[in-house]
This record gives C-alpha cells, structure tokens and sequence, in this order.
C-alpha cells in the first residue's frame, strides 16, 4: 500500500530557525573583517588582514567597536542594541586572548634593519627609512601600529624639502652635526624632521 505525498510538500520541518542574534551577527561580521590578536602588553586587538593599524578592542581613538557598529548598520540598516555590542565585543577578546602576543609600537619601530614610522592618517601611509634612503608606503609593512588620541597626521616627507629644523630645536652647539644636513646622503635630509643622526654620538630624534 503506497503513501500518497501532498503535490506541495517540499520535504523537511516546516518549523523556522530560530532568528540570530544581533551579538552573533556581530561577531561573524567583525570575524570577516579582521583578525584578532594580543599585544606584548595582554591588550587585546583587531587588525584588517594585510594592513598595520590595529583596532583596540578596549577603547582608544581607533577602537573597534564604533567601527563594528557602523558595519552592522551599513549591512542591515539598524543600530546595533548596545548590549548586543557588549556582549559580541566580550567573545572577541576571548579569541584574541587564545593567540600568542604580538609587539604592537606607537609611532615608530625598527624592523629588518629599516625605520618604520607612522604618519597617522587614515590610509595608513608609513615611512619606511633605510641607509641613505626612504619611501612612503602603505602596504607590505612588518610591523604594526596602534595610535591614541594624541596620535595626530603628520606631513609626508617632500624631495628636497628644508624644515630649517635647527632653528626650532633647543640643542646645544657641541651637539650639532658635524656636517650640514643638505650635506648627508641622500634621502636623509628629506627625512630630517623624522629622523636625525648627531655627532659625536650617535642618536635617532622623532618630532
């Protein structure tokens, strides 16, 4: 004896998934756009695959969360609950504090026998500062960055520029270098207001 089946049944339960939370869809959001890691300090942070500047997941002027909020509502067009926020923000520290530390600087930092610094703008740009040499860049940078409130955007760097830097600098005269900047190789005095090597000892200054 046959079993007659409905001509609309589709198979299966017509019983509906219970709807995702706000704090779930948050933290898949948040999960699709960066990756979660602790600094040297046990400070849990974002930071977007292939990029430098990372997100604090715990305040800051580049904190992640307003940043989270503005993706949640670009994609389903609703303020995320605050609470939902809370909560998705507290299982995304736990995933950063599964991973092992990473080093994260302030401003500047020293890598591969370069200077890295940060200009503080939104692009991300750096200087990278070798021997004789510099460049700005924005990608391919192997260290990484976090920045405060006090971190403002610096001018990038200009060919042939002149800051005219010793007259702002209250430095004694023994400490002057024993050569005029426009005299140091080249890419050095562009890089000046970044970056100064001093006679007879040998010292990095950032301004």
């Amino acid at each position: 004896m046959g079993v007659k089946i409905a001509g609309d049944f589709t198979g299966g339960s017509d019983e509906k998934r219970p709807a995702m939370s706000a704090s779930t869809q948050l933290v898949e959001l948040a999960e699709e756009r960066y990756q979660f890691r602790l600094s040297d300090e046990r400070q849990p942070y974002a930071v977007k695959p292939g990029r430098h500047v990372v997100r604090l997941l715990r305040g800051g002027q580049d904190s992640l969360r307003a940043e989270l909020s503005q993706a949640f509502y670009r994609k389903h067009k609703k303020v995320p609950p605050q609470q939902a926020l809370a909560d998705a923000m507290l299982a995304l520290e736990g995933l950063a504090q599964d991973q092992d530390p990473t080093p994260v600087h302030l401003r500047v930092a020293a890598a591969g026998g370069d200077l890295w610094l940060d200009l503080g703008d939104a692009a991300e740009t750096v200087i990278r500062m070798s021997p004789g040499s510099w460049q700005i860049v924005q990608s391919g940078v192997p260290v990484q960055f976090r920045r405060t409130a006090l971190t403002g955007v610096m001018p990038q760097p200009v060919v042939g520029g002149d800051l005219g830097l010793w007259d702002h600098l209250n430095v004694s005269p023994i400490y002057l270098p024993r050569k005029k900047i426009s005299s140091y190789p080249s890419g050095m005095r562009e890089c000046c207001g970044f970056c100064l090597f001093w006679a007879p000892v040998s010292l990095e200054l950032f301004v």
